[in-house]
């Protein structure tokens, strides 16, 4: 969405979401809006790390999307090698409400018939929910970190190169909010009155 396409891939087991296989993907590189490619490129990365690090392969791939976006997962995974792998689809509605959400198996051009109330249906939206958080979380992050940086550059004397070396010596915009005013000295080019003007900027009540 926007300017930071970011992908995201959560994982499921029997005990439930299992966080540490969490996986977000900033997407770079494609047409603004393009979501088969997004797709594409997140599942290739992930699934090449896998197999390059040996990892074990899910018993099923869930993607969020319909028929388009299985068939992009099916031909990923089938170009790496891996077969045999159950790729489930799960799309919006016309209404866009839960209830008249679609659930796609492999390359089948039917939805799968599911009641309502169907516990697998269920599932495969909470899951569908839970991806679309941890990407909206990560997305609002690194904007909300972008905009930090850039209005660093709003302090009269401070350029791109300055700001280059704060963030350098600090590691991010945090910890640079966090120096005090003997320590925003310490970087090149940052004398007492530059540095105070950078403190109260971050300071100020």
């Amino acid at each position: 969405m926007g300017d930071k396409c970011v992908a995201s891939c959560v994982s499921f087991n029997r005990d439930g979401f299992n966080k540490k296989n969490y996986r977000r993907f900033n997407i770079s590189g494609i047409k603004k809006g393009d979501d088969y490619a997004a797709m594409s490129q997140a599942l290739n990365r992930h699934y090449s790390r896998s197999i390059k690090e040996s990892r074990a392969l899910p018993d099923m791939v869930l993607v969020d999307g319909g028929k388009g976006q299985v068939n992009i997962a099916i031909n990923v995974l089938k170009d790496l090698g891996i077969i045999g792998i159950p790729v489930l689809g799960i799309a919006k509605g016309s209404k866009r409400h839960s209830s008249q959400d679609r659930v796609f198996l492999n390359d089948n051009k039917m939805p799968l018939r599911l009641s309502k109330n169907s516990s697998a249906k269920f599932l495969v939206q909470s899951i569908r929910d839970e991806a679309h958080r941890f990407a909206i979380t990560g997305h609002r992050n690194k904007k909300r970190k972008r905009l930090l940086t850039s209005d660093m550059q709003s302090i009269d004397g401070i350029g791109p190169s300055k700001k280059r070396d704060l963030l350098k010596q600090f590691g991010g915009i945090q910890e640079i909010k966090r120096a005090s005013v003997e320590d925003l000295m310490t970087v090149r080019g940052i004398n007492d009155n530059l540095a105070k003007k950078i403190y109260k900027h971050f300071n100020a009540s």
